[in-house]
């Protein structure tokens, strides 16, 4: 039976002892993340380039993903808190115009938008029903 591959690495988490000791490869991929251990040893300049390029797309995606996430829930928020369609209605639009910019920038598929935003004006329209309609 062969050994498990082992290294002397100090302090990686506080789960262990800021001593050194031990540590087996499989256990330290399970505390830091994959992608920024053995996962990213690339062998080329273009494969390296190319892992450069994924961590900056996916940060610029991250961020445009948690603002259209944030709207939303400020939307649904508002809707719960108020009796106004009208200021119901500016957060509705607001959470709109983030759903489509994401979609504008390639994060989210134009299909995925529209079912947000049909289910974000299904809830305005069961709190305020057809009264509500600008108009």
């Amino acid at each position: 039976m062969r050994k498990a591959r082992t290294k002397y690495i100090s302090h990686l988490s506080s789960r262990f002892k800021r001593d050194t000791r031990e540590i087996d490869f499989a256990a330290l991929k399970r505390i830091i993340a994959p992608h920024s251990f053995e996962a990213n040893m690339a062998n080329t300049k273009s494969a390296k380039k190319s892992i450069l390029v994924y961590e900056r797309n996916s940060a610029r995606n991250k961020h445009f993903r948690t603002a259209m996430r944030t709207s939303v829930k400020k939307f649904l928020a508002v809707l719960e808190t108020t009796s106004d369609p009208d200021e119901a209605r500016a957060a509705l639009r607001d959470a709109q115009r983030v759903i489509n910019r994401t979609v504008s920038k390639g994060i989210i598929k134009k299909q995925t938008s529209a079912r947000k935003v049909s289910r974000l004006q299904k809830h305005f329209n069961a709190k305020f029903g057809q009264a509500a309609k600008p108009g």
